[in-house]
């Protein structure tokens, strides 16, 4: 990846932005880095940009440990849009059953942002591969619904 276009930096920026406000779970600021029609896919659930916030919260009130590595690995802009893919490595503790248990994976991620009124905006963001487990042994996340996560 390098940095010749003029937007790389402002792109890079924005993502870093996004990642902040993820580790500081102030998921209202959302909105700031993303376009009002926002969605979020994952496991094949189409989410909004409101939806993606309550799952959030939700999952938070389990109290849960939890460490992000995550970067771009490519960027490709073309005109006032650009597609990011991102690699992601991540470990929580969730509580599930009345347990404590942890859960890891690596997510691979296809993010659409798009330039509007001079500013860059993420406007998609897909899961496009996952591998995850739950204790160290695999699991199928489309089976770990975020509603059961948490007590």
């Amino acid at each position: 990846m390098s940095d010749i276009h003029p937007s790389y930096s402002a792109i890079t920026a924005l993502y870093e932005r996004f990642l902040d406000i993820l580790e500081r779970k102030d998921f209202e600021q959302f909105q700031e880095v993303v376009t009002p029609d926002f969605r979020y896919t994952e496991n094949g659930h189409e989410l909004t940009l409101q939806q993606l916030i309550e799952r959030e919260q939700q999952a938070q009130k389990g109290k849960p440990k939890s460490t992000v590595n995550s970067q771009i690995q490519d960027i490709k802009i073309e005109n006032d849009t650009a597609l990011l893919t991102v690699d992601g490595d991540f470990k929580t503790e969730i509580a599930m059953n009345g347990d404590l248990h942890t859960y890891a994976g690596n997510v691979v991620q296809k993010i659409a942002a798009v330039q509007q009124s001079g500013r860059w905006l993420f406007q998609s963001s897909e899961v496009t591969a996952t591998q995850m487990t739950l204790d160290g042994k695999p699991v199928d996340p489309a089976a770990l619904d975020a509603m059961h996560r948490v007590e």
